[in-house]
């Protein structure tokens, strides 16, 4: 059996929302999850799977309960890590929990170029998607971002929607058009959003910080 250990210490969270997913798991299963944990093992990745589940774990249990579906919600976060120090492992292990625990469309925004794309594709394709292909609908492949048409993004009982896509506007726009094209009960399906390149192409902030600074040195005259 797997040794518990303690997730990574956490900088900043909110108290705001009450755990769920231990109930979530032990009811659904974690079939996908426990795929992605053979593979690691079988990679010679075995050391990293109890850190991992630890802190996937405190991640999701951060989030919504996605299987509370009588009123919206919008939970937002971050999440980070010095590089090559696993997040890319631990985001996969994110995206098969959010799928076991009952999030029916995943999406990852994947950088702005065409190859990051693509490696972000293949690296989710190989770790989690094809161990369990009867459990998901993915909407990209290695070759191809999400397609333009005037089909509605699908949703389904028993499998999970995954799109994988670049952070460009007009493939946003695409991703907008067809979730649009949803039919209203299908637009109610809890959804997790990945950022996976929030460095790149997010808010510019920097307005708001000049503002943030002026109001500081004001205050700091005031006294």
């Amino acid at each position: 059996s797997l040794k518990k250990v303690d997730p990574t210490v956490s900088i900043a969270e909110s108290d705001e929302l009450e755990t769920w997913l231990d109930s979530s798991s032990r009811n659904s299963g974690e079939r996908r999850f426990n795929a992605y944990k053979r593979l690691l093992d079988d990679e010679g990745k075995g050391t990293i799977v109890n850190s991992m589940d630890a802190d996937t774990y405190k991640i999701l249990d951060s989030c919504h309960n996605p299987k509370i579906l009588n009123r919206e919600w919008d939970r937002r976060g971050l999440v980070y890590g010095h590089v090559q120090s696993g997040k890319t492992a631990n985001m996969a292990g994110v995206i098969a929990k959010a799928a076991d625990s009952g999030y029916k469309l995943i999406i990852v925004l994947a950088g702005l170029t065409k190859s990051l794309r693509a490696q972000t594709q293949a690296r989710i394709q190989n770790d989690i998607l094809q161990h369990n292909d009867i459990l998901w609908h993915p909407l990209t492949d290695n070759e191809n971002d999400i397609e333009e048409g005037l089909d509605a993004i699908p949703i389904f009982t028993k499998k999970t929607t995954i799109c994988i896509i670049k952070k460009n506007v007009q493939v946003i726009v695409k991703l907008i058009s067809k979730m649009k094209r949803m039919p209203k009960l299908e637009m109610q399906a809890s959804t997790l959003i990945i950022d996976d390149e929030c460095d790149q192409a997010s808010l510019n902030t920097k307005e708001y910080k000049d503002k943030a600074d002026e109001i500081s040195s004001t205050n700091k005259l005031l006294k």
